[in-house]
């Protein structure tokens, strides 16, 4: 099991199909406001997160889960977490992500966090941070393939791709890419 605490007080967690029948768990059988599923989602929350359990018992959680290769992604926040916004834009290859990097710069200016993946043959930028304008989003989109505006989404790219760097829009370095 692998668990890592957000900066939103969101706990991700990746589970192995393994793991998730050691809590009494399977992925297809999941289901919102079921008893069972409430009680494995603690046995796995007492043993990656426990102090989770000891600050939310008053609170709901909220949980997300999605299927991976393997195994199970999860993603369990206090309700009021604050969420942070990602957006995924998917380039087709060197020149149209050299496009994109660009017109994010000029978009968002260079102090957006951001990180750049390859996965398959496509690449991927991830930014990182407030809401963005709908006027940013928008022009970003014209040089994307595909936008992505979900967690799930970023985590199959961060768990599944290669990073080729990451840091500030300004910092960003990607061999074809100058400036």
């Amino acid at each position: 099991m692998q668990m890592k605490m957000l900066a939103n007080g969101t706990v991700r967690i990746l589970l192995t199909d393994r793991e998730l029948a050691h809590f009494h768990a399977d992925f297809f059988n999941l289901r919102e406001n079921d008893p069972k599923t409430a009680a494995a989602l603690h046995r796995i929350l007492k043993a990656a997160c426990p102090d989770m359990l000891k600050t939310t018992k008053r609170r709901q959680l909220s949980v997300e889960a999605a299927p991976i290769e393997g195994g199970c992604l999860l993603f369990i926040s206090p309700q009021n977490a604050r969420e942070e916004t990602l957006f995924c834009l998917c380039a087709a290859d060197t020149a149209a992500l050299c496009a994109l990097l660009a017109a994010a710069k000029r978009t968002l200016g260079g102090n957006t966090v951001a990180a750049v993946y390859r996965l398959a043959d496509r690449f991927f930028l991830l930014l990182y941070g407030a809401p963005f304008p709908a006027t940013a989003v928008a022009a970003l989109a014209e040089f994307s393939e595909h936008l992505y505006s979900d967690r799930l989404s970023g985590a199959r790219i961060v768990e599944h791709g290669t990073p080729l760097c990451g840091g500030t829009l300004s910092s960003l370095t990607v061999p074809g890419c100058d400036g």
